[in-house]
């Protein structure tokens, strides 16, 4: 499958946003002229695989740093040729000491043990990590990720967990004393956890000590073991316990009575946003990439976004400039048999077919004469006290009281 750096850049953009699919893709339109890389290098199919698993590892721990189509097939052809290289270094290494340990072969059943119980060490400082990560209280553990996993700075992290940024250099302080605490000397000496299986599987390779047949599959399966924990930590810990991000929300005012709310989230299965304003729970639905709500008040409205997994991300946004002002009465007053009444509205305008009196029994009497450039309006009304009431364009509604003598 061939793409355009166009096709490959939208590609990435979504694998950014947490679209796993979007990266399986994106290994397949780029995998293959990888591997004829690779094996151009090495000249032997086993270490190209291996090459091209180290390198689609280090593609997915580097993926918020890549900016377009183009750059993608630069870090991969450069990763590819440098892998590579680090592998004929290793292999020339390998001769080298075979040649000068020859004498020692005795002590290669003892050497196998020892790097099998190193592996098992590694395994299980792994399996430690992730289950300390899991204990974390949720805030703190989505700014541990987001700081050493996507290397976010402090203030991006602020704005996405939607806290001061000295609430994240006390979350980050408090979780990295609890993980130092459950993880004892397990704790690896470089943490950001995209890092952590890379480097358990770049050490087993280097340490392992067995020849032809032996060497690759150890490495091989070693190689597919961390592919298969890259894939679960990223799909799976890393999707489950990363917030969403609300990237943007604005509002725009259609009508003096509603307004229009739009908000973009990213992150892994998306599964409801909603905002909420004085008590309303109303859902967002997605529209063009983009999640929309009508409003039909002002004031300020909290849109969250929530994931799969129940983790949460909230920011506000004001709504003003919808019409909730009633129109006014200015003063009213009595004329050649008439009652005349002025009124005004700074907003959707009065609604001058509203505008009536309603007497002590109950009868209704609308205006006689209208004159909306002056803002009058005239009632033939008998004597007696009335409720006088008028409704604006937006329905937002005025009364009084006035007499007739």
């Amino acid at each position: 499958m061939t793409l355009t750096h166009k096709e490959l850049e939208k590609l990435v953009q979504r694998a950014q946003g947490g679209d796993s699919t979007a990266f399986e893709q994106l290994y397949r339109a780029t995998s293959s002229a990888q591997r004829y890389l690779a094996l151009g290098y090495l000249k032997d199919a086993d270490a190209a695989d291996e090459a091209v698993q180290e390198v689609y590892l280090n593609l997915y721990r580097k993926l918020p740093q890549i900016e377009s189509g183009r750059s993608v097939v630069a870090y991969l052809n450069h990763t590819t040729y440098f892998v590579c290289q680090n592998k004929k270094r290793w292999w020339q290494r390998q001769r080298d000491a075979t040649v000068q340990d020859a004498d020692l072969e005795g002590l290669e059943s003892s050497e196998e043990q020892s790097q099998l119980e190193l592996s098992l060490q590694r395994k299980e400082r792994d399996r430690q990590l992730y289950a300390a990560l899991e204990a974390l209280p949720d805030r703190q553990r989505a700014a541990i990720l987001l700081r050493y996993f996507n290397n976010c700075r402090i203030n991006e992290i602020a704005e996405i967990l939607s806290v001061s940024r000295n609430t994240v250099l006390r979350d980050l302080k408090n979780a990295k004393r609890q993980l130092r605490a459950e993880m004892g000397d397990f704790f690896p000496a470089i943490f950001p956890l995209g890092i952590c299986l890379q480097v358990a599987l770049q050490q087993d390779a280097a340490a392992i000590g067995l020849d032809g047949g032996q060497a690759k599959t150890g490495i091989k399966a070693r190689t597919a073991l961390a592919a298969c924990a890259v894939a679960a930590v990223g799909a799976a810990s890393i999707g489950a316990l990363l917030p969403p991000r609300i990237t943007g929300a604005q509002c725009q005012v259609f009508t003096p009575t509603t307004a229009s709310i739009t908000a973009r989230v990213q992150g892994p299965q998306i599964r409801q946003v909603y905002v909420t304003t004085a008590g309303q729970h109303l859902p967002m639905s997605r529209q063009d990439g983009s999640y929309v709500v009508t409003a039909t008040q002002n004031g300020c409205y909290t849109i969250t976004a929530v994931t799969a997994a129940g983790n949460k991300t909230s920011r506000q946004v004001m709504v003003t400039g919808l019409d909730d002002e009633p129109p006014q009465i200015v003063r009213w007053g009595q004329q050649e048999g008439y009652v005349s009444v002025c009124l005004t509205d700074s907003g959707s305008g009065i609604d001058w077919s509203s505008v009536r009196a309603t007497g002590d029994d109950d009868a209704v009497f609308f205006s006689s004469q209208t004159d909306p450039a002056s803002g009058t309006v005239l009632l033939a009304l008998p004597l007696g006290s009335y409720c006088l009431e008028a409704t604006d364009l937006a329905g937002n509604r005025v009364s009084g009281l006035l007499t007739v003598q």
